[in-house]
């Protein structure tokens, strides 16, 4: 049955339908999980070995070549990196986008059941987690006051992480700064010895001094008692009258050999919020959770939390990432809501009739919320994807509306009345309107069809503007028409002078071009070369995404290798105030001393992040503030202080968490020989513009003190190297011998040396191990110590060590600074067995551009497919698809003239042009079509047909086109990802109808034979 049919004959059925769709998507909306990503699970899985006392390069060789080998069989595997660090191996299993990773762990977990036998016996089992980049802190909230910082931190423990732990969709809270309570044992080595004990004998008795057993049950008469022996230390005390030994008959207590003090654990890394000290609360959300919705729970509670803390201390929210998705989000609505009312201004401003004006714009409330009610059922969220896909399709949700409209309008104003006028008037078109959403949507299916993480955050924008066309066609098939046979009102009436002008001076064009057929088609394909070749001069820059202001500046400081914490702390405090001084947009700041934020890090780097305040309330951009700040810290002595704009969160996922925008990957076992390479291509690239920072990830060998134990004598001796490498830990480091319980909470108590006993090198060599006939074995006696350095990691990928050659970028497209390092570095000569690769963004920008340039061709094709299907031929669909190219022409003027660099947005929003402008061309040939079967010459039939299509044409164009405006301003947070689309849409679109009006119908009439005889 008819749609158009069932819906005129049936008003009162028609609108409760509608109804009921805007009832069941307004439930959907509240539904709705807001976010600024679809949920994505990068497909990666990493493997943590820890081996104690083992160097990297033991590291390496023992476990992780170990792990890798078995690990490269497993299906699907795409590539697999690792880290041998000190004490411990990291490896990395990349899988192909789509791989079942609940699948691929038992595959994992099976293969290296198989190699547990061949790794160390004294190394830990490996274990494995999954890499999720949404498991970043979301929430940054600071802690300050007049408190010490163990009460500090103690609040944070007590009185914060557990309240906000209990919230749903929140998997963890970290603390940072402040200082930690811990028993310390700090060991007399001279006491000990002189009874004879060992540190590693003093270690297993307290262990055994600290238990908690269950005693059993005791039945006396009619009742059973539960026996609880107390076997916990209750106090320090207790602790302090261990009895260690017994000599002569006479207990030695712990107190005797040992200070039992109540301190700090070690600070090994500084924190400072706005310059002062403080204690950072992060919270983290759990994988899958809405970052929108975490934030918001855990911002309600925030004041209750506040309540309950001491006076005069302050506790706020220094950072939370879901503020600039909720500020997105908001702005996308706007421009959607704008775009929405511009076209209505231009649909009234072409009908002149408010009721045509208002019965078109019924289309985009129903279509939209058809479209929520699909998104909830398909449990997919608002994102800045999918929103920027409704905002998108504003404009071509009224195309098939507008079309049907004003077919039924043109009917009524020659006469007809309003029921057979919108059953002819809709039926007339409806075959062209279904086959132009057809080909929107089509050019969208291969989208779906992109491998890698582009594909899986495209797949939403392609979901959303698929779901509101076909819901927008259904509005054009069905409620335009029963609105317009009842509501419409049109009086038979003159054209006008000015639009008869128009129409005479279109056709008297129009007919030129017919007349002078090759001058138009000729001049058309010039133009088209002319665009291409002044696109090659100009030499138009490429690059992953566009550079979005998040309004974050990162900073990252490098001492030299082995530098003191507190002289770190102290440059770190320099950059603090540069900052606070220099920049007053500044919100908040916080700063981390010797850590890295990134990639573990030593008492030699930190870490800061600043973040400003909304881009609406600042005159300067972050990348303005970034560069005022650059020379500043430049002059701060013995530091390499790096900074850079906020990585933006679509450049993070996409880019890998890759350390920098620009890396090399410098493959080859030998690592010094690899460092001299590595330092001879930065020599060449440094004075290439626009890179900053360069740099290699190898980092300057450790000054290190290396116990060289003769293997032969320890053996003779009876003392197994782990033995001998635990009590060397136990007095230097210290070993956590036992829990200490007061008021619910446990301290660990940590035993070694005290620090005059282990602060000199020859307090190393007399550390004494106790032999198998108890006799005291000083480590001089089977072992020497030696000054050097040793790497702090050894970095591979695809099983070979590697060294990356990284740097930053600023004021150039990524794409020009590769293409001339690639100049810079063709005549270096690499020694057998290495090999460089460029990697980070510009790896992910290449995939991308390959796959975007194979989904363009597929929907070339498809869309070809479905015009052919329309007009049953196979000539016809080349008329209007010749508008692809000339489109570009509009696209091309847009890079240039809007100085834009080719980036994703760009290639979607050429993939979207294709099913866009062959639109207006379907519908003027099948116009011409339906006219030539009415047996019109040819030359007529184009003439009244591209007439009669004209408006439409215009109308659809600029509606689609102004709705855009908005978005392609690029006004507000995170306006950036998806201006560029608009940008190419309005430009390719704008052109593109220029052609469909004289060059389409002019190739038409070339190819069925006008003016041939």
């Amino acid at each position: 049955m008819n749609l158009s049919n069932l819906a005129v004959r049936r008003p009162i059925t028609t609108s409760m339908f509608f109804l009921a769709i805007l009832i069941f998507g307004s439930i959907s909306l509240l539904r709705l999980p807001i976010d600024i990503l679809p949920d994505i699970t990068y497909p990666a899985i990493t493997i943590y070995t820890e081996y104690e006392g083992a160097g990297p390069q033991e590291v390496e060789r023992l476990i992780t070549e170990i792990i890798e080998k078995r690990v490269s069989t497993i299906e699907n595997v795409k590539e697999i990196r690792s880290t041998s660090a000190e004490d411990a191996s990291t490896v990395t299993v990349d899988f192909n986008w789509g791989t079942d990773l609940a699948e691929a762990a038992n595959d994992i977990r099976e293969n290296l059941d198989r190699v547990r036998r061949f790794l160390p016996e004294d190394a830990d089992d490996p274990y494995l987690y999954k890499y999720d980049p949404s498991n970043r802190p979301i929430l940054f909230i600071s802690l300050r006051g007049p408190l010490h910082p163990s009460k500090l931190r103690d609040l944070a423990d007590d009185q914060i992480k557990y309240d906000i732990e209990q919230i749903e969709g929140v998997a963890a809270v970290d603390i940072w700064g402040g200082l930690e309570r811990e028993i310390q044992v700090d060991v007399n080595r001279g006491k000990l010895r002189s009874i004879g004990l060992s540190i590693d004998a003093l270690v297993t008795i307290l262990k055994g001094e600290s238990l908690s057993l269950p005693g059993g049950r005791l039945e006396t008469g009619r009742r059973e008692w539960l026996i609880r022996p107390l076997g916990e230390f209750s106090s320090l005390k207790d602790i302090e009258n261990i009895i260690v030994a017994t000599r002569q008959g006479r207990p030695i207590y712990l107190k005797q050999v040992a200070d039992v003090k109540d301190g700090f654990k070690e600070l090994r890394r500084h924190m400072r919020i706005n310059g002062e000290r403080g204690v950072m609360v992060a919270v983290r959300k759990r994988s899958g959770s809405n970052t929108v919705q975490v934030s918001n729970r855990v911002l309600t509670i925030l004041p209750r939390l506040r309540h309950d803390l001491p006076e005069g201390i302050t506790f706020s929210v220094l950072l939370d990432t879901a503020d600039f998705i909720r500020k997105s989000i908001k702005q996308v609505k706007q421009v959607a809501f704008i775009g929405g009312i511009l076209a209505i201004v231009v649909l009234f401003a072409f009908l002149r009739n408010i009721r045509s004006t208002l019965i078109i714009s019924a289309s985009i409330p129903i279509a939209i919320w058809s479209t929520f009610f699909l998104l909830d059922r398909m449990g997919l969220t608002i994102n800045m994807m999918s929103l920027g896909g409704l905002a998108l399709g504003i404009g071509m949700i009224l195309d098939s509306s507008i079309v049907v409209l004003e077919n039924i309008f043109r009917h009524r104003e020659e006469g007809r009345g309003a029921i057979e006028g919108a059953l002819e008037g809709s039926q007339e078109v409806g075959m062209a309107i279904t086959a132009s959403t057809l080909t929107t949507i089509c050019v969208f299916l291969p989208l779906l069809f992109l491998k890698g993480i582009e594909g899986v955050i495209f797949k939403q924008m392609a979901l959303t503007v698929t779901f509101s066309l076909v819901a927008a066609l259904v509005v054009a098939l069905s409620l335009i028409p029963m609105f317009s046979s009842r509501f419409l009102r049109v009086e038979r009436k003159d054209t006008g002078a000015v639009r008869a002008r128009f129409y005479e001076g279109y056709l008297k064009g129009l007919g030129w071009s017919l007349t002078h057929r090759k001058t138009v088609l000729g001049g058309s394909v010039l133009l088209l070369f002319l665009a291409f070749w002044t696109l090659q001069v100009k030499g138009v820059g490429t690059e992953l995404l566009p550079e979005i202001d998040e309004g974050v500046i990162n900073g990252v400081i490098e001492m030299p290798v082995g530098t003191r914490l507190d002289i770190t702390d102290s440059i770190t405090s320099e950059a603090e105030k540069i900052i606070l001084s220099d920049v007053p947009e500044m919100e908040g700041m916080f700063a981390r001393s010797g850590t890295h934020w990134r990639r573990g890090g030593g008492s030699h780097m930190a870490f800061f992040r600043a973040h400003l305040v909304d881009i609406k309330d600042r005159k300067r951009s972050t990348k303005e503030i970034v560069a005022n700040l650059r020379p500043k810290f430049a002059n701060i002595p013995d530091a390499k202080v790096r900074i850079s704009e906020g990585r933006s969160m679509y450049t993070g996922i996409l880019g890998g968490g890759s350390e920098e925008r620009l890396e090399i990957d410098l493959k080859g076992y030998d690592l010094e020989q690899g460092k001299t390479i590595a330092n001879e291509i930065i020599h060449r690239i440094k004075p290439v513009e626009g890179v900053i920072y360069p740099r290699i990830s190898l980092e300057d060998n450790r000054p290190e003190l290396k116990i060289v134990i003769d293997r032969s004598k320890a053996a003779t001796m009876g003392l197994p190297i782990s033995r001998i490498l635990q009590v060397i830990n136990t007095n230097i480091e210290g070993t956590v011998a036992s829990r200490y319980r007061e008021g619910g909470d446990e301290f660990d108590i940590l035993v070694r040396l005290r620090e005059e006993d282990r602060g000199r090198l020859q307090d190393v060599l007399n550390i004494s191990i106790n032999g198998p006939g108890g006799k005291d074995i000083p480590l001089k006696g089977f072992a020497t110590i030696t000054e050097g350095k040793g790497p702090t990691k050894i970095e591979r990928r695809d099983q070979e060590r590697l060294i990356t050659v990284m740097a930053g970028i600023k004021d150039r497209d990524l794409g020009h600074i590769v293409e001339e390092i690639r100049e810079r570095l063709s005549d270096l000569k690499l020694p057998r067995n290495f090999r460089l690769d460029f990697a980070s963004e510009y790896e992910k920008q290449r995939e991308a551009f390959v796959g975007l340039l194979f989904a363009i061709i597929l929907a070339i094709v498809l869309v070809y497919m479905v015009m052919a299907s329309q007009f049953e031929s196979l000539t016809e669909p080349f008329v209007i698809m010749f508008t692809i190219p000339l489109a570009s022409i509009g696209v091309i003027i847009a890079i240039l003239v809007l100085r834009m660099n080719v980036t994703i947005p760009v290639f979607i929003g050429g993939v979207l042009l294709i099913g866009i402008v062959v639109n207006n061309g379907i519908v003027m040939i099948d116009y011409i079509n339906r006219l030539r079967k009415k047996e019109h010459p040819l030359r007529e039939a184009i003439l009244i047909g591209a007439k009669r299509r004209l408006r439409p044409i215009m109308m659809t164009t600029l509606t689609t086109s102004l709705a855009l405006v908005p978005m392609a301003l690029g006004v507000g947070e995170g306006s950036e990802i998806n201006a560029p689309l608009a940008r190419v849409v309005i430009g390719g679109m704008l052109v593109s109808a220029l052609f469909t009006i004289f060059f389409v119908p002019t190739l038409y009439g070339s190819i069925k034979g006008i003016g041939r005889k």
